[in-house]
């Protein structure tokens, strides 16, 4: 898939309900955060792949797990959407103007209590990562096609406080892609295979 198909696609395709099946309500009494995530989309070695992090080790949240840039809403953002941009350009130092935005993804709720956005765009060459050493590890490159193949979604059932629920894992060579990040590839994944 190239880059024209990916954008007349995701534009074509009616989005579905997120895959993902937690309410957080159900174990929590605290209220819901707002957060955004930026799932970055580029043509890279002939193919489109996705954009990742490696969380830094020293964090106190989801250290050394795999994610989209992305953070809390903050008293400066104007929209979701703005906090998607200001993550993605402070955790890889990439300048958000250089994002094409193409729309979102349905919120997905997380245990930890944050309803993400996840805001889809196309990040095109050429750019240049500066890593925030202080949030982000590592920025690598996932096939999209490897994303969207649902043989590569593995799942585990577990429970939180009485509900069952299903974890979602992708892995991808030495990386394992679980959790909020995993659930949206799948829900991303889905929005495609319905066209």
């Amino acid at each position: 898939m190239n880059k024209s198909q990916f954008m007349r696609l995701f534009h074509l395709s009616p989005l579905s309900q997120s895959s993902h099946q937690f309410r957080y309500e159900l174990v929590s009494n605290k209220p819901i955060r707002q957060a955004a995530v930026l799932i970055a989309i580029t043509q890279r070695n002939d193919q489109l792949e996705i954009l990742l992090t490696k969380r830094a080790r020293h964090l106190r949240h989801h250290a050394g797990q795999i994610a989209f840039p992305g953070g809390k809403l903050e008293d400066g953002d104007d929209s979701l959407i703005i906090t998607a941009m200001r993550e993605f350009e402070e955790e890889v130092g990439i300048q958000a103007s250089q994002l094409e935005l193409l729309g979102c993804l349905h919120p997905y709720q997380t245990i930890s209590g944050f309803e993400v956005l996840p805001v889809v765009a196309f990040l095109p060459s050429p750019y240049h990562v500066e890593i925030d050493r202080n949030e982000v590890d590592e920025v690598f490159y996932v096939p999209l096609s490897h994303c969207l193949d649902q043989t590569n979604h593995l799942h585990v059932a577990t429970e939180l406080k009485g509900q069952a629920y299903k974890v979602t894992f992708i892995p991808y060579q030495h990386y394992n892609i679980w959790g909020a990040t995993a659930a949206m590839l799948k829900d991303l994944a889905h929005h495609f295979n319905r066209t």
